[in-house]
């Protein structure tokens, strides 16, 4: 039997590092089967797409990671997902404006800003 999840459910991780955490739903992802949860501290909680870190999680300290991670924790939620979706998930433009419903130059919009705004947070988080 499917269970049937939307945006802004109440939902309980059940897979990955995060299981157990709660939160509030704030992006489905219908092809993947995968929703993506705002914690209770309001950071972003996503099950990675595979064990092994991505070519920047590679590359990144741990306190790096850190760092990012809570700047994008505070970017406003319409540049949050598609930055997760195509970096966390690694999905393309495209899959990124069928899952939102919006056009593919609207994503790309998207993600310019949020990567301005993320370099902002970091850049004044650094001095």
């Amino acid at each position: 039997m499917a269970v049937h999840v939307k945006k802004n459910d109440e939902v309980v991780v059940i897979a990955g590092a995060d299981r157990g955490k709660r939160g509030k739903v704030i992006a489905v992802l219908t092809k993947q089967q995968r929703v993506i949860v705002e914690g209770e501290d309001e950071t972003p909680v996503v099950e990675a797409p595979s064990a092994e870190p991505s070519p920047l999680g590679a590359v990144l300290s741990k306190e790096a990671r850190a760092q990012v991670r809570d700047a994008i924790a505070r970017l406003p939620v319409k540049y949050r997902v598609p930055l997760m979706l195509r970096y966390y998930s690694e999905l393309s433009y495209g899959e990124i404006a069928q899952q939102l419903d919006v056009e593919t130059n609207y994503v790309a919009a998207l993600l310019f800003r949020a990567k301005q705004e993320l370099r902002r947070k970091l850049a004044y988080g650094s001095m």
